[in-house]
């Protein structure tokens, strides 16, 4: 029912009110998404940092700022997303995005460090080769 709720009052640009019932509801993808969308990047890395329990919510928000041109904002919540405790079971898919994006953009120690990462949560070949 929340989820037809903020469609509703996203969809008649209602931001306030999305917010509202985004963070009161915890539905924290949400909620950071449209603040990225809003350009209050600060305010969504802050909350990220301090609320992301998830690892998927981490890569979806990194992702959203990563599409908004927030690149270094970016691999900073992924990063945090690759922290956050009893979490290994789902984590993979943040690691291979981490390790791809960090080097792209330079990073390579950050890469290797999602690297690791992957090739932990699933040993093969592959993700060998990307160390």
């Amino acid at each position: 029912m929340t989820t037809a709720r903020l469609n509703v009052l996203e969809r008649r640009g209602q931001w306030q009110q999305y917010l509202n019932l985004a963070k009161a509801e915890g539905k924290t993808e949400a909620y950071t998404r449209a603040l990225v969308n809003l350009g209050r990047i600060e305010e969504a890395v802050g909350y990220g940092l301090a609320y992301i329990s998830a690892v998927e919510d981490a890569l979806a928000l990194a992702k959203t700022l990563r599409e908004q041109g927030n690149a270094k904002e970016s691999l900073q919540i992924a990063e945090h997303g690759l922290m956050l405790p009893n979490q290994q079971a789902s984590r993979f898919m943040l690691a291979q995005w981490l390790r791809e994006e960090a080097a792209v953009m330079g990073d390579r120690e950050l890469a290797l460090a999602a690297a690791e990462i992957a090739f932990r949560d699933q040993v093969n070949l592959a993700n060998y080769l990307r160390l």
